[in-house]
This record gives C-alpha cells, sequence and structure tokens, in this order.
C-alpha cells in the first residue's frame, strides 16, 4: 500500500498557528525591549541634566560670597571680579529650575535643566561649625518610581574659592 505525499490540511494548519504564535510571542518581546530601552534612555538624560545642574550650581555657591535662599530659589551675589557674573539666581518652577546669570557688562545668560514631571526642589542654608553650606534637595512627588533616582542632596560651600583671599591680601603691601 502508498501512502500520498504530501502535508495534510491538519499538518499545515498545525504550522501556521505555531508560526503565528512565535511571531506574536516576537513582536510582543520586540515592544517591551523598545520601550526598556526608552526608559533607560530618558533616566540616564535626567541623571546627566542633574548632574549637569549638580557642578554648575557647586560651582555657582564656590565662587560667591553671599547667598539668599527663599521658597522660590535661591541668589548668589559677591562673585570675584575676574569671574565676570554679578549675581546668579536659580528659580524654581514647574518641573524646572532657571538658573539666570546677570554679567557686570550687562549681559546675561539662562539655563534650564528639567526635572521629571511633577518634581520641585528646595534651596536651604545650613551651618555646620564653620562651614556654611548652601543645599538643593529635589523633591519628587511621593508616587513617583524615579524618587530614588532623586533621593539625594546637592550640597555646597558658600565661599569656598575665596578661602585664601585674606592670606594672600595681608601678604601684599
Amino acid at each position: 500500500m502508498r501512502f500520498p505525499r504530501g502535508y495534510t490540511l491538519i499538518e499545515t494548519l498545525a504550522v501556521i498557528t505555531i508560526g503565528a504564535a512565535l511571531a506574536g510571542f516576537a513582536v510582543v518581546l520586540l515592544q517591551a525591549l523598545l520601550r526598556g530601552q526608552s526608559a533607560a534612555k530618558d533616566a540616564q538624560q535626567r541623571v546627566v541634566i542633574f548632574r549637569r545642574l549638580s557642578d554648575d550650581f557647586r560651582r555657582d555657591v564656590h565662587a560667591a560670597r553671599e547667598a539668599e535662599p527663599d521658597a522660590s530659589g535661591l541668589r548668589l551675589r559677591g562673585f570675584s571680579p575676574g569671574c565676570g557674573a554679578r549675581s546668579v539666581r536659580y528659580e524654581v518652577q514647574a518641573s524646572e529650575i532657571l538658573r539666570v546669570e546677570e554679567r557686570e557688562d550687562g549681559a546675561g545668560r539662562r539655563e534650564s535643566y528639567f526635572l521629571p514631571e511633577s518634581f520641585s526642589a528646595s534651596f536651604r542654608r545650613e551651618t555646620a561649625g564653620p562651614l556654611r553650606l548652601i543645599v538643593l534637595t529635589p523633591q519628587p512627588p511621593e508616587e513617583s518610581s524615579l524618587a530614588p533616582l532623586f533621593s539625594t542632596s546637592v550640597e555646597a560651600v558658600l565661599g569656598k574659592d575665596h578661602r585664601f583671599e585674606k592670606e594672600t591680601e595681608e601678604e601684599q603691601p
């Protein structure tokens, strides 16, 4: 007895069903990978922005002699003449910190540091022994999954760049 060559309709449908299930799984996996990549890219971008804000904040506080924190932000004054800046303001706005630099020559510079949505920030002054610290604290909403990422504060010593000025002034006749 001879068996017919080829595949039956049931076998063909079984192969098509398995292929469709594998293709569906591949599409779902690809979408999950793309979403994960997008979330990682957003988190990395937030970290870069926060690092840039931290570096600029520390540099400004170290170069300033006076700091006035209030509910809306921070004002820094008393920069040395070589610095070029007359004053720097940090203004806390909705999910953004705006840095406004006013120069002696009348020119200005504005930079925006975007925080994740619904985030805020605050500035405060602390005294730790002889140090005058200015602290920048990001404030995530309570239900945010990004709260661990922004759970740190940035501390800077006010006038750190001026700490040797008195010694050099006394040495000069």
